[in-house]
C-alpha cells in the first residue's frame, strides 16, 4: 500500500531556502522538516491504533525512516518494523479479510486511511512551518 501524499504550495519556501543556503544545508532543512511531519503522522497512527489495541504491539511497532532523497524527491516511509512482526497482520486489520466464506471487519478496519486523512493538513503545516523557521 502506497498512501503517500504530495505537499503543494511550499514551492516558494523551497526556492527561498535554496537561494539562502548551500545545496547540502538546504537539503538538511528539507529533511528535518519532513522528519517532523512524519512524526505528526506517526503520532496520529498511534492514537488511532490505541482505540482497538489488545497487546499494543501493532501500535508499538509503528516506525518512521529518516528522510532521504529518492530520485528527484525527498521521502520518508512509515510502516511496521518491530520485534513483534505486526507488519504481517496490519493489512488484515486495515482491509478486513474473508475466512471460510465470511467477511470480517476488525475493530481497526480503516485505521491507517483514517490516520492519513486526519494528519494530512497538520503534516503539511508542520513541514511548511519548519521550513519557514529555517529562513
Amino acid at each position: 500500500m502506497n498512501a503517500g501524499f504530495k505537499i503543494t504550495g511550499v514551492e516558494e519556501l523551497q526556492k527561498a531556502i535554496e537561494q539562502a543556503y548551500s545545496g547540502s544545508k538546504a537539503q538538511k532543512i528539507r529533511k528535518e522538516a519532513l522528519n517532523a511531519g512524519g512524526d505528526v503522522v506517526v503520532d496520529t497512527l498511534k492514537k488511532n491504533f490505541e482505540t482497538f489495541k489488545d497487546t499494543g504491539y501493532s501500535r508499538d511497532d509503528i516506525t518512521r525512516t529518516e528522510a532521504k532523497r529518492a530520485g528527484d524527491t525527498e521521502e520518508i516511509k512509515i510502516g511496521w518494523n518491530g520485534d513483534h512482526g505486526r507488519w504481517r497482520l496490519v493489512h488484515l486489520n486495515e482491509f478486513g479479510y474473508t475466512k471460510a466464506g465470511k467477511q470480517y471487519t476488525p475493530k481497526g478496519f480503516g485505521a491507517i486511511a483514517r490516520s492519513i486523512k486526519e494528519s494530512k493538513d497538520s503534516f503539511a503545516q508542520t513541514v511548511a512551518g519548519k521550513m519557514r523557521d529555517a529562513l
